[in-house]
């Protein structure tokens, strides 16, 4: 009910001022109903804009797609499907020592450097995404037998084209590689 609401909201929005591009952002109920589960969401979209990424829930590419690691943000973008573009933003960030002190974690400065891929490096990035369908697996709270987990990692990606921008998270794939199929196409390490 709770993503059905956010989904109403935002098209109602999208109405009134103009933008047609849907917006999908998981909102989970199996956290007992309790805590802000945009959690990811917010932490990206803030670290997007230190890092100076496009917003991509305001991009007017024809395709953009963005994987986030713990340590580094992949683009691949195109306007046309005949010219490809890709960056690796690779990053760290600083908690603010006062207040890591008092047991708040909340981040100081982020340090980046950017990583531009050339034309076919992109395209062949963009190849192996579409092969692998990985712009259709769903967010893994939508797929049977997927959980969550209080620590791990996290794969994020954000895909988005004219009409819509998708926000997905993937807790821990190895751990489920044996028994889901979705979870076999993520990366064994934490970078790109």
């Amino acid at each position: 009910m709770r993503k059905f609401t956010t989904t109403i909201c935002l098209l109602f929005a999208s109405a009134v001022f103009g933008q047609t591009k849907t917006i999908n952002i998981p909102t989970y109920t199996s956290y007992q109903s309790k805590g802000d589960s945009t959690l990811w969401f917010k932490w990206k979209y803030s670290l997007a804009e230190k890092l100076e990424l496009p917003n991509l829930q305001t991009s007017k590419d024809t395709f953009h797609f963005r994987f986030w690691t713990d340590i580094q943000a992949l683009d691949i973008w195109t306007f046309d499907y005949a010219t490809f573009f890709g960056m690796v933003t690779n990053y760290a960030q600083r908690y603010d020592s006062k207040l890591l002190k008092k047991g708040t974690y909340q981040v100081d400065k982020v340090f980046s450097n950017k990583i531009q891929l050339d034309s076919s490096e992109a395209r062949n990035i963009f190849q192996l995404l579409d092969t692998l369908s990985i712009v259709n697996i769903l967010t893994d709270d939508k797929i049977k037998g997927w959980q969550q987990g209080l620590d791990g990692r996290e794969y994020i990606i954000e895909t988005s084209n004219k009409s819509q921008y998708d926000f997905k998270t993937y807790w821990t794939p190895s751990i489920f590689a044996d028994t889901i199929i979705e979870a076999v196409s993520f990366p064994k390490n934490s970078t790109v």
